[in-house]
């Protein structure tokens, strides 16, 4: 056999050539022939990829730089006889592995799915005979015969076709059928337009044909789309990117800090074991084993609150990159469009004749045939009129079917009279009529230029059926001069988008979030669809993306919102081309030329009801109502969910930093008694409260409700990260006070239970559990302010999450069972406790609270008073505008200047001054001012007149008395009437006279300038 020529020349050869090359004929091949090409190529399958085994996986699992950390403590605490701590850490380790292998399980199989495409039946000629065949054992050279309704089984170069319309949407995005001829093509000719060649995997839709087979297998164009899918990248998350810098970060920070603290350690003569253990302690201390799993639950969690608004989540990574998608690249068929023809616009004087002539002249059902011909049938029963009923009353005599070359289609009808009416393109049906295409070229350019597919009808009274020559409608008698074509008008019609996509697509757009349309359709198509939806209007054809650099795709990627004819290599280029400039890409489609796109972009959406089984495994996120509005709502949970991430970022680092920097005080400042170490808390005590009161309290922030302004945010950049500027101070401050308090405890507890005489290891124990449930109810109370970043918990538009009072009643179950039950305290070096000790834990941490809520004020209030401090240094600007109000204020400032108030001066200013609506600002200022200046040397003054007007003798009291306030308890009450009362009054005069004069100063200063 010959070697087949490159599969892209086929569409240029003339048909006669087609058997020479593919060492063919009519008759088909022999069946020896066909077998011995089987054998040398093999089945018309698709190759798949090879998988990983499911061990691989899992031990995938174990590759993080944290879990290396953790593995190093198990395999150090084992060799040092620890085996209750060794087992302890070990089960962290599992359970984080096994929570990511069942994720893992859930890997791609898009190579599956394309194999399925051709499992099917396949009618072929060999040795002369018509045989049916498993499609997989088609071979190159075989003739294949098409018909309506069949699945093409190979890539085909047509030789006979009869009216042949194949749907290639899944493949090239094309919203029609295309319509086949057998002539050959230029050899630039795009995959779209080859109409002499029908794909593997598109369905024949009306007519019938025979071509040979030019390519099988991973040969076919499939094929070359199964190879891009099998070799795109999947670029990784920008959350999984976050995490694992994290995790890279906090991993080398605690080796530095792990062995830092065991070269301290052991040059306090703790020993090498010792410190060893000690710095086993801080790395399993520092490290936030709960993270990972905390982070997999929030994901599994939004996407079964996405399965119920209908999108169902394959990967769970895709719910969260989803909430920080910056460009959604959308398919435009069955997508943003209805992926139905409907009959939008008719022009015609009677439009019931009109109608009727869409429902006779027509080869399709309801539910079967040409969508161009289905939409007229369903547009004639929306207006009354029943294809049934008509088609009944009106019998078809005979018909002329359509053919691409001549673009028009006839057909003669019986209803006591002969009727014949015939539809087409517009110029066609113009010359049956004898009009002039002049005059309907203003309608139907308008039409078109909406992006409207328009057809033309016609209706000629039939001659009688005695006549021989009229006995049937052909090709001879229809331009006869007996027949007279009556024009009766214009159906205009095309795919139109969906009414909530409109919606959808506003609404994204308001979140910030770039809509671009990449679609196989013809460009004024979807220029039309990108008009209605407000996407855009400027298109990019494949053709022109074919021949451009990788600058200009990637200048057009950015600038341009609609790509037309673009094939499945062009896509691809497309959504590279953004995530190259920085974007986060969201993919939508539904065919097989989809998949590829689907699997590299960042988050891949399919179709569940129109798409195909390729797109739905290519891709993350499956739509099962084929709603574009439903992205919008995976937008919303995914930044929900991300918001949440944050949250128990925000809850778990505090206590991780926090029990650290414990351990870290105490070795470096506590002592050592005889051979014991004094440490507040010991390695499985850190465990236990890391892993399980870390998850049962961090589990609930999953619940919470999203934040009001969730779809009013900009899309977060890629390079974003998840440990902000907000989430570094709280963790810094919390882990502080948490340390700060914990120790404080810890040291007075042990300490007062050594002083009764108590043993040291009963008396650490005791010490260590109030520690260990301190740092425990420390997190309670911290959880309920990790509810919303900005807003306290009391706040009502938090909503109610109820799974907050379910994780604390359960923490507290365990918690008085790792304090009390003796199974527990023997594993963790526990004791029973007073409830006076747990009144005292309770109260410490409370003190969170308070002090993380007065964080939050100042937070939010931050810019408002900012811009109001920056409106009041304006108002100073302007000082000569209003003398009256500055006056006032610098009376209010020097009267409170005077004032030996101290602390409360500047308050009482700006509030006597707002009251008064004087100047706050230069009132506050004037007070900061004249208080250094104005009461050391008045205070003498203001003294001595004060005891003046209440009676009294001002000799007993100097200078020197007056300003070492420590001497003021010996003065005695008369001081403290006289100096107020003096104060007050020198206040108050002075006050006047600095309004009076200030005022005075500022009218002469305005006046000259006027």
């Amino acid at each position: 056999m010959k070697n087949f020529m490159n599969k892209s020349k086929w569409h240029n050869l003339n048909s006669e050539n087609i058997f020479e090359i593919s060492s063919t004929s009519r008759n088909g091949l022999s069946a020896d022939e066909a077998n011995q090409r089987l054998h040398k190529n093999g089945k018309n399958v698709l190759s798949s990829a090879k998988k990983e085994s499911n061990l691989i996986l899992f031990l995938k699992q174990i590759n993080h730089p944290l879990i290396y950390i953790l593995l190093l403590s198990t395999f150090l605490t084992l060799s040092m006889g620890m085996i209750t701590d060794a087992i302890a850490i070990a089960g962290i380790i599992l359970v984080n592995s096994i929570i990511g292998f069942a994720q893992e399980v859930k890997a791609n199989s898009a190579m599956d799915a394309l194999t399925k495409i051709v499992s099917y039946k396949a009618k072929v000629i060999r040795d002369g005979t018509k045989k049916e065949i498993d499609a997989t054992e088609v071979v190159e050279g075989d003739i294949v015969l098409l018909e309506s309704g069949d699945k093409v089984p190979a890539d085909l170069r047509l030789f006979e076709c009869q009216s042949l319309k194949v749907d290639e949407s899944m493949l090239t995005g094309e919203s029609l059928p295309v319509e086949k001829s057998t002539s050959n093509l230029a050899e630039e000719t795009l995959l779209a337009d080859r109409k002499n060649m029908a794909f593997s995997g598109s369905y024949v839709t009306y007519g019938r044909a025979q071509g040979v087979v030019i390519a099988t297998g991973m040969n076919t164009e499939i094929g070359a789309i199964a190879h891009l899918l099998e070799n795109a990248g999947r670029e990784k998350t920008p959350l999984a990117i976050q995490l694992e810098k994290v995790g890279k970060s906090i991993s080398v920070k605690i080796m530095l800090f792990s062995v830092l603290f065991f070269v301290v350690a052991y040059f306090r003569d703790y020993g090498i074991v010792n410190a060893l253990l000690l710095a086993i302690t801080l790395s399993v201390a520092a490290i936030p084993e709960g993270l990972p799993t905390i982070v997999s639950i929030v994901l599994s969690v939004a996407a079964k609150r996405m399965a119920k608004r209908r999108a169902i989540v394959r990967k769970l990574e895709a719910v969260e990159t989803l909430g920080c998608a910056s460009v959604i690249c959308t398919d435009k068929t069955g997508t943003l469009t209805k992926n139905e023809m409907q009959v939008l616009k008719i022009e015609g004087s009677d439009h019931l004749e009109l109608i009727r002539a869409g429902i006779l002249c027509n080869e399709a059902t309801l539910e079967h045939g040409d969508p161009t011909e289905i939409a007229l049938l369903s547009f004639a029963e929306k207006n009354g009129l029943s294809t049934e009923d008509v088609r009944s009353k009106w019998k078809r005599i005979s018909f002329i079917p359509f053919e691409s070359h001549q673009q028009w289609m006839a057909s003669l009808h019986f209803n006591n009279k002969y009727v014949a009416y015939i539809k087409g393109a517009p110029e066609k049906i113009a010359l049956f009529c004898k009009l002039d295409i002049d005059i309907l070229k203003p309608q139907i350019n308008a039409l078109a230029t909406d992006g409207l597919r328009v057809l033309a009808f016609a209706r000629a009274d039939w001659p009688a059926i005695e006549n021989p020559s009229f006995s049937a409608i052909s090709y001879e008698n229809i331009s006869s001069s007996e027949i007279e074509w009556k024009f009766l008008g214009l159906q205009a019609m095309m795919d139109p988008p969906r009414p909530e996509a409109i919606d959808a697509v506003a609404k994204c757009q308001s979140a910030g979030i770039e809509i671009k349309m990449i679609t196989g359709d013809h460009p004024q198509t979807a220029a039309a669809i990108g008009k209605q939806l407000s996407i855009g209007l400027s298109v990019i054809t494949g053709k022109e993306l074919a021949k451009a650099s990788d600058s200009e795709i990637s200048k057009w990627s950015k600038e341009k919102s609609i790509f037309a004819r673009v094939a499945p290599e062009n896509k691809l280029a497309i959504v590279k081309a953004l995530q190259e400039s920085g974007e986060v890409v969201a993919m939508t489609g539904d065919g097989v030329n989809d998949a590829p796109a689907l699997k590299q972009a960042d988050i891949g959406i399919s179709m569940g009801i129109t798409g195909t089984a390729v797109a739905q495994q290519a891709s993350d996120i499956v739509l099962m109502d084929d709603n574009f509005a439903t992205i919008k709502a995976a937008v919303e949970e995914g930044r929900r969910a991300y918001d949440n991430i944050v949250k128990s970022m925000i809850f778990l680092l505090p206590t991780n930093l926090g029990e650290a920097l414990i351990l870290l005080f105490s070795i470096l400042f506590f002592p050592k008694i005889g051979n014991e170490i004094l440490v507040p808390i010991s390695t499985v005590q850190i465990l236990w409260v890391n892993m399980v009161a870390s998850i049962t309290l961090g589990l609930t922030l999953a619940f919470e409700d999203k934040e009001p302004d969730v779809m009013l945010r900009p899309p977060r950049q890629r390079n974003t990260n998840i440990i902000n500027r907000s989430v570094l101070i709280r963790t810094f401050y919390v882990a502080i006070i948490m340390a700060f308090f914990g120790i404080a405890l810890f040291l007075y507890e042990f300490y007062q239970a050594q002083s009764t005489g108590i043993d040291f290891k009963i008396a650490l124990q005791e010490a260590q559990t109030m520690t260990a449930n301190t740092i425990v109810l420390f997190q309670i109370f911290y959880l309920l302010e990790c509810r919303s970043i900005r807003f306290s918990f009391w706040n009502p538009n938090l909503g109610i999450n109820k799974a907050i009072p379910i994780g604390i009643f359960s923490l507290i179950i365990l918690q008085l069972a790792f304090t009390y039950l003796p199974s527990l305290q023997n594993i963790f070096h526990t004791t029973d406790l007073s409830w006076q000790s747990q009144i005292k834990c309770i109260f410490i941490a409370f003190i969170i609270i308070p002090i993380v809520s007065l964080e939050k004020w100042f937070g939010q209030n931050y810019h408002h008073t900012k811009s109001k401090l920056i409106e009041k240094i304006n108002e100073l600007k302007k000082i000569k505008d209003d003398p009256e109000k500055l006056a006032r204020g610098v009376g209010v400032g020097f009267f409170w200047g005077v004032s030996p108030l101290w602390g409360l001066q500047i308050i009482a200013a700006v509030f006597t001054a707002k009251i008064i609506r004087g100047n706050i600002l230069l009132a506050a200022a004037m007070t900061a001012i004249s208080n250094p200046i104005t009461n050391l040397p008045l205070y003498t003054f203001c003294y001595i007149i004060g005891n003046w007007i209440i009676g009294g003798t001002a000799d007993t009291y100097n200078l020197d008395n007056l300003i070492h306030l420590e001497t003021w308890k010996n003065l005695g009450p008369h001081f403290i009437y006289s100096i107020t009362i003096g104060t007050i009054v020198v206040g108050l005069l002075g006050g006047v006279v600095c309004y009076y004069l200030t005022k005075f100063l500022l009218t002469r200063s305005k006046n000259k300038n006027l």
